[in-house]
């Protein structure tokens, strides 16, 4: 890094990333970042993160939560508790993007070219085989439970209750290879 050419302001200075969303998620005065953990900001402001408190949050009707969902984590515990019935809406921040090995993309994944790809030869070890490779899903209390794809947006009516989980959908020996990182926005309806 030298003057001229700085590094980029989001991988350096993840929290300014979150400007767009803070105001749109409206009611978050600040944005702090932590590694390894799925990182929350509760809205409306007032609430500590899971990270800093014990026990499950459960989301009242109209209240939303920020997630930081890795993609080296197959089994990423968000700390939220949902019931059976209940609807949620997943949304990520516009531009967010993670890469397999060397594949950049949105959560809403990629596919795997057709004639030469030894992902093919591994498309059956996916967690959602017939998805796109690293799109954004969720899953209750442990992946391969009942998981459902999410993509950039989402509404889903959970069929169990447990503990939330969200992932990038990789083959499940392909996590190592993995960089990056998704905000999503999660809301109960």
């Amino acid at each position: 890094m030298n003057k001229k050419n700085p590094a980029p302001i989001g991988p350096r200075f993840p929290w300014l990333r979150l400007a767009g969303f803070c105001a749109l998620a409206a009611g978050l005065s600040s944005c702090v970042s932590a590694d390894k953990q799925p990182v929350m900001f509760p809205i409306p402001y007032g609430r500590e993160s899971p990270a800093t408190t014990a026990g499950p949050i459960k989301l009242a009707r109209g209240e939303s939560i920020l997630a930081e969902v890795y993609s080296r984590n197959p089994q990423g515990h968000t700390g939220i508790a949902v019931a059976a019935g209940e609807r949620y809406s997943f949304a990520t921040l516009p531009g967010e993007n993670w890469v397999d090995f060397y594949i950049g993309c949105s959560a809403d994944g990629y596919q795997s070219h057709p004639f030469f790809s030894p992902q093919e030869l591994a498309k059956k070890d996916k967690i959602l085989p017939d998805q796109n490779w690293f799109v954004l899903c969720g899953d209750i209390n442990h992946v391969k439970n009942d998981p459902f794809p999410i993509g950039t947006r989402c509404d889903h009516t959970m069929r169990e209750s447990g503990e939330l989980i969200l992932f990038a959908n990789d083959a499940t020996f392909a996590y190592g290879n993995n960089w990056g990182a998704v905000w999503v926005l999660i809301t109960r309806i």
